[in-house]
C-alpha cells in the first residue's frame, strides 16, 4: 500500500505521520524513516519524544545518501573509498588538465586555467547527474545543435566523461555514484521487502532518489509519504505555492499505479491556531483572487525600519517583551531570513546587547578566517619571482606568526629605513641600525623569517604534488604554526567569554579542514608533476568550498535561521526579517556554465531537462516563503529596512504587499515607537539615552531619571 498524507503548514500532517510510525513500530514491523539529511537530528529528537527509547531503537532513520551507504555495505558493494568534496575537486582538476592536453577544446580555451572554472564544473556535473543526464546525452545534443551551444556542449560532455573516468580509475565513488549503485542493489536483492517505509520533509526528489523511491514502492509492504500540500487551497485558489509538491505527488501516484499498488490519500485537517489571521494568510498567500478580510487582532504585523540596525533593535526589544509580559520562552521564537550573510553579524550583535540567548544556524565560509588568511599569505610570499617586503610584513604580522610585536616593529623599521626588498632578503643585512635592536639581532630575525620560506620554495621547484605536500607540512613545522594554533585554541577555550569559546571550536575545525585538503592532494595526485602555483590554485579552490558550522550550545535560545535550509518547527512567534525586494524571496536568475536559454533549448529540442533552473528555483522560493510565514501559531512579524548597511535605498518585497492586501493591515514605522520600548535593561536604557540625549522629550527624561535613580 502507498499512502500520501497531505496538509498545509498549519495542519496536523506531521502528527498523523508520526502516529503511523508509532503504530507500525508497536506492531513489530520493520520501520525505515527517510528524511533530508539536514533535518535528521531534529526529526530523531521528535520521534524519540513520541515513541520512547525502546520503540525508537527498533526503527531506522536515515537520509537518501546514508541509505545508499547502508545498502552498499549490507550487500557488499564494490569496495571503493568515498570521494569527499576535496577529492571531487582534485579529480575534476585532473579531468580538466587531461582535457586541456587533448587539444580538442572548442569553447572553454580561456577558462581552463581559472580556478573558479573547476567549482562551476563540479556544480554543473552535480546538476546533470541529479537530473539523470549522461555525458553521451550532451554529446548527441551537441551533434544536433548549432552555434556556440554546440561547441559548449562538446567541451562539457568530454570533461564530464573524463571526470567519471577519473572517479572510476581512482577507485572512489561520490554520494551520487553510491546512490546509483544502491538503486541496482536494492532492486536485485529486495532490500525493501517486508518493510514499512516512511518518507517526510521532502519537496521533491533527484533522479536517483526517484529511482530508489520507485524500487521502494515496488517491493515494500507499505510506503507512507508526508507532503506539504494543502488540497483545500489547491481546489479553491487558481494560484498557490504548492507547484513543487503537486509535481512530487503526481510522481508518487504514477509510481504506485505502475506497480499496481493500492493508493490511499489522507488529507490532514488544519490545527486550531491561536491566530485566525495567520490561518487566513496561510490559505490565501499567492492567491491573486483576493477574499475580502480584515485582520481582527495584532497577531500579524508589518513594520518598516530606517535601516538594518533599527530593524534588529526592534526584533530584540519585542522578543524581550514577549518573554517578559506574555510568558514566552526563547525556544518559542524564531527569526527567519532568506540570506544570513550580512544580517547575521547585525542581529547577533543586537541579541547580545539585549542579553538574549541565541543560535545562528549558518555555515560560514573559511575564506575570512585567520588561518586561511595566514596560509594564503605564506603561498603569496613564496610565489613571487623575488621576495617582496610588503608580502613578508603581511605574513609576520599575523597573530599566528611566532614573532613578538616589538620584534616585528624592529624589523619593519629597518626595512623602511633602508628600502629592503627583493633579493636583499636572501643575504645578511649590512647597513647600520639607528638605535633599538642591534644589526646582529635584525639579521637573526631575517634568518628566522626567511630560512623556512627559502627552504620551502627550493623544495617545490620542479616537484610533484606529494613532494610539495611534504614540504608544506615541513614549512608549517618550521614556522611552528601548529604550536601557535594550539596555543590560541587553548587560550580562548579556557575563557568564560562565550564568543571566545565559539572561536576555539571554529579554530579546531579550520585547522583540521585546512590540513585535510593537503592530505587529499598528497593521496590523490601523489607523484604527478605540478607547479607550486597550480598547487596553490587547487588548494585555494578546496578552501573556498569549505564551510564550518557550530551546533547550538544552549537549551533555551532564539534561533536565527535561513528559511530555505532550516526547519522552523513548532513555534509561537516568527520574525520574518529583511523582507526586501530580491532578498526574501530571493531573486532567481541564470547562473552557471549553461544559461537558462540553453537549458530551455535542450528541453524543447532534445528532451534534456536539467532540474536546476530558474522556474524551479522560483517555485521553491514561493514554497519557502509560504512555509516561513505560515509557521507560527500565535504571532507573525514581517519587517524590512528602507536602506542597507551602506545607506542605499531598499524596497519592500512583494510579500509585504501580499500580506497587507490579504489581511488589510498597514505598515507600522519602527521609528515612531517610543524610545522606552527599547529600554529592556539598564544596558539598553543607557545606550538609548546616549543615542537620544539631545531629544527634549518626556521619554528621554524618564530614561535619564531611571538611570540616575
Amino acid at each position: 500500500m502507498v499512502e500520501l498524507i497531505t496538509g498545509g503548514a498549519r495542519s496536523s500532517r506531521e502528527d498523523i505521520f508520526i502516529e503511523r510510525i508509532c503504530a507500525a513500530a508497536n506492531k513489530g514491523e520493520r520501520v525505515l524513516v527517510i528524511v533530508p539529511d539536514q533535518f535528521s537530528f531534529e526529526y530523531d529528537k521528535r520521534l524519540y519524544e513520541a515513541m520512547g527509547a525502546q520503540s525508537f531503537n527498533s526503527i531506522t532513520t536515515t537520509g537518501f545518501n546514508r541509505l545508499a551507504e547502508l545498502i552498499g555495505s549490507e550487500y557488499g558493494a564494490a569496495a571503493k573509498d568515498q570521494a569527499n568534496e576535496n577529492a571531487r575537486i582534485i579529480l575534476m582538476y585532473k579531468a580538466v588538465r587531461n582535457f586541456s592536453k587533448s587539444g580538442s577544446i572548442k569553447f572553454y580555451r580561456n577558462s581552463l586555467n581559472k580556478p573558479s572554472f573547476i567549482s562551476d564544473l563540479i556544480s554543473l556535473v552535480t546538476q546533470l547527474r541529479e537530473s539523470g543526464i549522461a555525458p553521451e546525452a550532451l554529446q548527441l545534443a551537441a551533434e544536433r545543435l548549432n552555434g556556440s551551444v554546440s561547441l559548449k556542449l562538446v567541451d562539457l560532455s568530454q570533461i564530464y566523461r573524463l571526470y567519471l573516468d577519473e572517479l572510476e580509475n581512482s577507485g572512489m565513488q561520490d554520494s551520487l555514484s553510491a546512490m546509483a549503485e544502491a538503486v541496482v542493489l536494492s532492486a536485485e536483492r529486495g532490500y525493501f521487502k517486508g518493510m514499512s517505509v516512511f518518507i517526510s520533509s521532502f519537496t521533491g526528489f533527484s533522479y536517483d532518489e526517484s529511482r530508489i523511491l520507485d524500487t521502494c514502492i515496488a517491493s515494500a509492504d507499505n510506503v507512507i509519504v508526508s507532503l506539504l500540500l494543502d488540497n483545500k487551497v489547491i481546489r479553491t485558489c487558481k494560484t498557490h505555492p504548492f507547484d513543487v509538491t503537486v509535481k512530487t505527488q503526481q510522481l508518487i501516484t504514477d509510481m504506485a499505479r505502475a506497480h499496481n499498488k493500492q493508493l490511499l490519500f489522507s488529507s490532514a485537517d488544519d490545527n486550531n491556531a491561536n491566530s485566525m489571521d495567520i490561518m487566513h494568510l496561510s490559505e490565501h498567500l499567492f492567491d491573486f483572487n483576493r477574499v475580502k478580510y480584515t485582520a481582527n487582532s495584532k497577531t500579524v504585523r508589518v513594520l518598516s525600519a530606517d535601516d538594518t540596525y533599527e530593524e534588529a533593535d526592534f526584533i530584540c526589544a519585542e522578543i524581550c517583551r514577549l518573554v517578559r509580559e506574555e510568558g514566552y520562552s526563547f525556544n518559542d521564537i524564531v527569526i527567519t531570513v532568506r540570506e544570513l550573510g550580512s544580517f547575521a553579524p547585525v542581529i547577533g550583535s543586537a541579541l547580545e546587547k539585549y542579553d538574549i540567548p541565541f543560535f545562528i544556524d549558518r555555515r560560514d565560509s573559511v575564506d575570512a578566517s585567520a588561518i586561511v588568511h595566514y596560509i594564503n599569505a605564506l603561498f603569496r610570499t613564496v610565489l613571487t619571482r623575488k621576495f617582496r617586503t610588503e608580502n613578508i610584513m603581511k605574513l609576520i604580522k599575523s597573530p599566528l606568526y611566532g614573532l613578538l610585536n616589538y620584534e616585528i616593529c624592529d624589523l619593519e623599521d629597518y626595512c623602511i629605513r633602508w628600502g629592503v626588498d627583493g633579493d636583499m632578503w636572501l643575504s645578511p643585512f649590512t647597513a647600520p641600525t639607528s638605535g633599538g635592536a642591534s644589526l646582529e639581532r635584525i639579521n637573526e630575525l631575517r634568518e628566522k623569517v626567511m630560512a623556512p620560506l627559502v627552504k620551502f620554495r627550493d623544495a617545490c621547484a620542479d616537484s610533484t604534488a606529494a613532494a610539495i605536500s611534504r614540504a608544506f607540512y615541513d614549512l608549517l613545522g618550521d614556522i611552528r604554526l601548529s604550536e601557535q594554533t594550539y596555543s590560541l585554541v587553548r587560550r580562548v577555550s579556557t575563557s568564560d567569554n562565550e564568543t571566545e569559546t565559539e572561536l576555539s571550536r571554529g579554530l579546531k575545525q579550520l585547522w583540521t579542514m585546512s590540513l585535510s585538503a593537503v592530505r587529499s592532494i598528497y593521496e590523490i595526485l601523489g607523484d604527478e608533476k605540478i607547479s607550486l602555483r597550480r598547487y596553490y590554485e587547487l588548494y585555494s579552490v578546496m578552501l573556498s568550498q569549505m564551510k564550518i558550522s557550530d551546533p547550538p550550545q544552549k537549551l533555551d535560545c532564539v534561533r536565527v535561521i535561513d528559511a530555505a535550509r532550516s526547519r522552523i518547527g513548532d513555534v509561537k512567534a516568527v520574525f520574518a526579517a529583511q523582507v526586501n525586494d530580491g532578498v526574501f524571496p530571493a531573486a532567481v536568475g541564470s547562473t552557471g556554465l549553461i544559461t537558462e536559454h540553453e537549458k530551455e533549448l535542450l528541453r524543447l529540442s532534445e528532451d534534456i531537462v536539467i532540474e536546476a533552473n530558474v522556474l524551479n528555483d522560483l517555485k521553491h522560493e514561493r514554497l519557502t516563503a509560504y512555509t516561513a510565514l505560515s509557521a507560527p501559531s500565535d504571532k507573525l512579524y514581517i519587517t524590512y529596512p528602507k536602506s542597507d548597511l551602506l545607506g542605499n535605498e531598499k524596497r519592500p518585497s512583494m510579500l509585504v504587499k501580499e500580506v497587507k492586501e490579504i489581511l488589510d493591515v498597514s505598515t507600522e514605522q519602527i521609528n515612531k515607537l517610543p524610545v522606552d520600548f527599547f529600554c529592556t535593561s539598564y544596558k539598553t536604557a543607557y545606550i538609548k539615552y546616549i543615542e537620544h540625549s539631545r531629544d527634549d522629550s518626556v521619554s528621554v527624561k524618564s530614561i535619564y531619571d531611571s538611570l540616575m535613580g
